[in-house]
């Protein structure tokens, strides 16, 4: 396949490490001491507590979005398609990439299902999203919050003011580790946040036990009509001897909030359904 022809892999690629890292991937993403990247200030700049408190209250409420979206993979290979996300708060996530003004591939994620799809050879990554979130604990509005760089209490929603008490604070080296005082049995979660006067989330790791995980990096947060948000995630993920490295980029500046936007998505029909692994394994080889 030409460069153009797989670019449309990176959709699949990026998201499915996303979605299905947790599933499926070893314990190495994860072995980096769940410390995240570098901090930004060593010096703590206030108490834990007050620290998360002032970034919970930098969350604004939101019901829907557009904007504009880069998807980059970055292991096995390199490869980046521009896009369009739309999505409907705890209700839809669609992502829709295109080549020379027409769709190529895209994402599409509901509270029953998980597609992602490229057109050119017509395949097709679907599963239930209860397998999603029995893997990996995560509901929707979880996974809209980490691509959007937001702290969250897994199944009960975003970060706020109430629920800091939910997490245990551990401050080191410039940034403060946030555990959930109650883990899901067998699951680990960790939330590492700069210790600083604007705090943004840096990190998210999600460990099962030794048997999936998850290792999130994002880029300092930045100010929007709703509130602060991460304006790019990166994802690193090992599947068996394969390591897949992938990122989304939001375009913020361009975002619509709160207008009222719809996905209007409808199931591709006459796709070969493929498995994440075969995936992975098709990209490699191009």
């Amino acid at each position: 396949m030409t460069k153009k022809h797989i670019a449309p892999w990176a959709a699949v690629a990026v998201v499915a490490a996303a979605v299905f890292g947790g599933c499926s991937s070893s314990k190495k993403a994860a072995d980096n001491n769940n410390r995240g990247t570098d901090a930004i200030e060593v010096a703590p700049v206030a108490s834990p507590v007050s620290v998360i408190t002032t970034l919970a209250e930098g969350y604004g409420e939101w019901a829907d979005v557009s904007m504009p979206v880069k998807v980059n993979l970055l292991e096995p290979k390199y490869l980046s398609v521009s896009g369009k996300a739309v999505m409907v708060r705890d209700k839809e996530i669609y992502i829709s990439l295109r080549v020379l003004g027409f769709e190529a591939g895209g994402i599409y994620i509901d509270r029953d299902s998980v597609f992602i799809y490229e057109k050119l050879h017509k395949i097709m990554l679907a599963e239930p999203m209860s397998h999603v979130s029995r893997a990996t604990g995560l509901t929707l509005g979880d996974i809209q919050n980490a691509i959007l760089g937001r702290v969250f209490v897994s199944g009960e929603g975003t970060l706020g003011v109430a629920t800091v008490k939910r997490f245990k604070l551990d401050a080191a080296d410039g940034l403060i580790a946030m555990t959930p005082v109650r883990n899901r049995k067998n699951f680990t979660w960790v939330f590492n946040v700069t210790d600083s006067r604007q705090p943004s989330l840096r990190s998210l790791t999600v460990d099962a036990a030794g048997r999936a995980a998850l290792d999130c990096v994002y880029t300092p947060a930045l100010e929007t009509a709703v509130g602060s948000v991460a304006s790019g995630i990166t994802v690193d993920a090992v599947y068996g001897k394969r390591k897949v490295k992938a990122g989304l980029d939001w375009s913020l500046s361009k975002a619509q909030w709160n207008s009222g936007a719809e996905t209007r998505w409808k199931k591709p029909r006459g796709y070969t359904r493929l498995d994440f692994n075969k995936i992975i394994k098709m990209l490699g080889n191009n």
